[in-house]
């Protein structure tokens, strides 16, 4: 895979940075046509809030149902730390994240929320989900769209 170059929206601040999908490995899914979820969370996620550039911390957590391919868990570490020195939002984080293991996995069914950790007695959470398109995963999406409490 090749890196990946996105621009933070904020003008004051605004500057490109790489998230590489060429440090995700991916296997396949030996178990192809069952439909079962798989969870990795990472509760060590560090990024550099644009307005401010002071460091935030935050858990990343990921659900999906494979289709061809699986994500090898241990190979999320480095690509989370390379958000570390990147400015961003939180909801941009979650948004990139998904779109990124859309086009790694091509999974029937993900979903993605970063917690950001409490700062001053407020806290902060995202929530994004995609299924398949004209498939049972993208109602499924829909329907944990709606019921969703962003956790």
């Amino acid at each position: 895979m090749k890196d990946k170059y996105l621009k933070n929206s904020n003008d004051n601040n605004s500057h490109e940075f790489d998230c590489r999908l060429e440090l995700l490995d991916t296997f396949e899914n030996s178990a192809l046509g069952t439909d079962y979820f798989i969870k990795i969370s990472y509760t060590k996620f560090k990024y550099l809030c644009p307005l401010k550039g002071v460091e935030d911390l935050g858990e990343i957590h990921i659900k999906y149902i494979p289709d061809k391919y699986c994500l090898e868990a241990t190979s999320v570490r480095p690509y989370f730390y390379s958000f570390a020195t990147v400015t961003i939002f939180n909801e941009d984080i979650t948004n990139t994240i998904i779109n990124d293991l859309i086009e790694l996995l091509d999974p029937n069914y993900i979903e993605v929320l970063v917690k950001v950790n409490p700062k001053n007695g407020l806290s902060m959470n995202s929530y994004v989900n995609y299924g398949k398109k004209d498939s049972k995963y993208e109602k499924m999406a829909l329907k944990r769209l709606e019921s969703n409490d962003v956790e």
